[in-house]
């Protein structure tokens, strides 16, 4: 070192020790997210635009939403308990952009255990949470079919399908990886946009759905679990894609919900909604 200073000026030896930093970088192996992370997401964006923070936190959220629908101990109304609740949020311990540059932007969230005490029971029922929605996931990329889903009771396989469909990407989003050490999975499952006719093949096989086209008043919404409920008799929980049930302000007013009706044989019926048409204020309002 000594010989190489003396023998060099100081830009010189700047520009070596350059040169070592860079070749020491190539040679060190990056991290991988979905093998240290509890959980970690890879948000792969349009190529064409650069990902927006509203894309990103608004999946997130949906993320953490579909989780504790998934999760939550009681199937009645209401919030899910406050131990769901704290298992479901997340620490954040680093974000990874790579923005476009001739391919699709991308964001990597590395999310850590909950900064609280450690409630077994509330983690085991997130962890197995998080592991049907990649269940469904890998099978949804591939041509198996659904009695062939890991996942044993057709209820249990139905109603985790019906959250990961709010978890489809849609918009800027291309597509999601998901993977990490709560889920063991090191290598990510991928859900992109064209998964959805095969997430739905899997609500489909508990009941034949049929054509669903109502107009009555909206009573109802629950942001968690990604339904509204239409109707102050029939009470019927409609299932609505993301953007539309955010765009819906107010309870007790007048909608018409187009989609498919399902009558699984255990279970009340509910309705995966395709569009929400809102039409102003009703006196019957609670």
């Amino acid at each position: 070192m000594f010989e190489l200073v003396d023998a060099s000026n100081a830009t010189a030896f700047r520009d070596a020790l350059d040169e070592f930093t860079r070749a020491q970088h190539k040679s060190l192996r990056e991290e991988d997210p979905f093998e240290h992370a509890a959980v970690a997401l890879r948000l792969t964006f349009d190529s064409e635009r650069a990902p927006s923070m509203a894309a990103l936190s608004g999946y997130y959220e949906e993320f953490r939403r579909a989780t504790r629908a998934g999760a939550r101990e009681r199937p009645g109304p209401g919030r899910a308990g406050k131990s769901i609740e704290e298992a479901t949020d997340f620490a954040l311990d680093d974000v990874v952009y790579a923005p476009p540059n001739g391919s699709a932007g991308q964001v990597t969230l590395k999310l850590g255990s909950p900064p609280r005490q450690a409630d077994w029971i509330a983690d085991d029922r997130v962890r197995d949470t998080l592991s049907s929605f990649v269940t469904i996931a890998e099978w949804a990329a591939g041509e198996a079919d659904v009695a062939d889903l890991r996942i044993d009771d057709p209820v249990t396989r139905a109603r985790t399908a019906v959250q990961v469909r709010r978890l489809v990407p849609r918009g800027s989003i291309k597509s999601v990886s998901f993977g990490g050490k709560l889920l063991s999975r090191s290598v990510p499952a991928v859900l992109r946009g064209e998964h959805e006719a095969r997430v739905l093949k899997v609500v489909s096989d508990i009941a034949t759905p049929e054509p669903f086209d109502t107009k009555d008043v909206i009573r109802a919404i629950d942001l968690d679990r990604g339904f509204l409920v239409l109707g102050k008799q029939a009470r019927i929980p409609c299932y609505v894609r993301p953007e539309l049930l955010h765009e819906i302000a107010q309870v007790g007013v007048s909608a018409r919900v187009v989609g498919e009706r399902y009558r699984p044989l255990r279970g009340p019926a509910f309705v995966l909604a395709d569009r929400v048409e809102v039409e102003g204020s009703s006196d019957e309002a609670e």
